[in-house]
């Protein structure tokens, strides 16, 4: 598998000057390959990607960069409800810890 970023400006590293891909740039790279889209990525993109037969997306700023654990929960059930058919991923949603932590 692979990760291909940014398909948008992430929302993990504000500071990143590399220009986005874009969506028609990701699918014309990725190419029906297993390929995740990385960078920018919300719960819309996430649905949008899944109608145009991506195979997959990774975020990690959209649920990382919550205030609270509960407002990462909500966030998560956005994503949750947007690839309920997404058949890549359907039996692989899984929300690992992460041995970093945020400070506010």
């Amino acid at each position: 598998y692979t990760f291909l970023s940014p398909v948008h400006r992430p929302t993990s590293k504000p500071h990143d000057d590399r220009p986005p891909l874009g969506m028609d740039m990701f699918l014309r790279i990725a190419k029906g390959r297993p390929v995740y889209a990385l960078g920018g990525i919300t719960a819309p993109v996430w649905a949008d990607l899944k109608g145009k037969s991506a195979f997959g997306a990774a975020v990690l700023g959209d649920l990382f960069g919550c205030d609270s654990p509960q407002a990462s929960a909500e966030r998560l059930s956005a994503y949750s409800a947007a690839v309920s058919t997404w058949e890549a991923l359907d039996s692989c949603i899984t929300v690992t810890p992460t041995s970093k932590s945020r400070s506010s």
